[in-house]
């Protein structure tokens, strides 16, 4: 967690570097008041537009801290809690709905073995922090399969690292390849499973820009809302800044009004995958189209992407515990 006095600097810098000391003063009391009220950290502050929102407006949003403060009062912090924290527990519980080949690296014997085996199968993967967060440290790696480059590999992961998930690269579908090839491009999906059964209340497509293979807003990436009946992108494109985008800034791809492919196919996925967990209010899942179909890649109880829109969430998460 970043101190919030450095929060609220990096904030500013941002999103109000051209304001006098003046109004960037009033901005860091109206950032500290919002905090307190509505426990909204300085860079959802700005994301939330709550520069220009009345205290009533406010209070419709939902803050990460209170998001995660809920769903820890729901589900406790033993193993259930683990299931949506640790990337390989994940995969454990939801091995065929991955659909590609996944080890864990750590400096046990056994798991150097597992990915020693997994290196001689696939040489390149992409690896990942186990309880890493915003894509931060995943990388796609590449070795030759002799005992010298699996070596040097086991030997930089761990140098960056005590715990990695290590995943077969997935052959994406050149449908979504269109937003931007570099990346892999995923379908953010909430889904809730409450008294009344399940229901999906909010999805995004996120992409990456030119060159990266991280598509999350958080780390650079751009998201865009999808229309959930129809699977068609229904907002301008958005990222960690003030810009929107019907086009992607690289690519040119339209994204305004894309079709994602095969969506039937993904909200039936979305349903089964959430039908092992419905003790779970709700879970934010991250799919990928393959050649092969869609794959998920993780489940999270990340932020409501809906509120980067400036439109509060609280009546939709609330309904999660009904």
């Amino acid at each position: 967690m970043v101190p919030f006095e450095e929060a609220a600097a990096e904030a500013l810098e941002i999103y109000a570097a051209e304001k006098d000391e003046g109004a960037k003063q009033a901005i860091h009391q109206d950032m500290i008041r919002a905090w307190y009220k509505n426990t909204v950290s300085p860079e959802e502050y700005y994301i939330f537009g709550f520069q220009d929102l009345k205290q009533t407006q406010r209070d419709t949003f939902v803050s990460r801290k209170e998001k995660d403060q809920k769903m820890v009062l729901h589900v406790g912090l033993g193993e259930d809690y683990l299931l949506l924290k640790d990337k390989y527990k994940f995969y454990c519980h939801f091995q065929e709905f991955f659909h590609r080949d996944v080890c864990r690296l750590t400096d046990s014997e056994a798991d150097r073995n597992g990915f020693i085996s997994f290196c001689k199968a696939h040489s390149a993967y992409i690896a990942k922090n186990n309880k890493g967060r915003m894509g931060i440290g995943t990388a796609v790696r590449q070795q030759d399969g002799t005992e010298a480059s699996i070596a040097s590999e086991i030997a930089y992961l761990l140098s960056h690292g005590k715990e990695w998930v290590i995943e077969e690269l997935i052959d994406q579908d050149e449908r979504m390849a269109l937003l931007n090839p570099s990346s892999l491009n995923t379908v953010r999906i909430c889904s809730r499973w409450n008294s009344e059964g399940f229901s999906v209340f909010e999805a995004f497509v996120r992409m990456g820009r030119a060159g990266s293979v991280i598509d999350n807003v958080s780390s650079g990436g751009l998201a865009a809302a999808i229309d959930i009946k129809t699977g068609i992108v229904s907002s301008k494109g958005f990222g960690k800044g003030v810009e929107m985008y019907a086009r992607h800034p690289d690519t040119d791809a339209a994204l305004l009004g894309f079709q994602i492919p095969d969506w039937d196919q993904l909200m039936q996925e979305v349903e089964k995958i959430h039908s092992l967990i419905s003790y779970y209010p709700y879970v934010g899942w991250d799919f990928a189209l393959s050649k092969n179909g869609w794959v998920v890649i993780e489940g999270n109880w990340g932020n409501f992407l809906t509120q980067y829109l400036k439109i509060g969430m609280r009546k939709e998460f609330e309904k999660c515990f009904k």
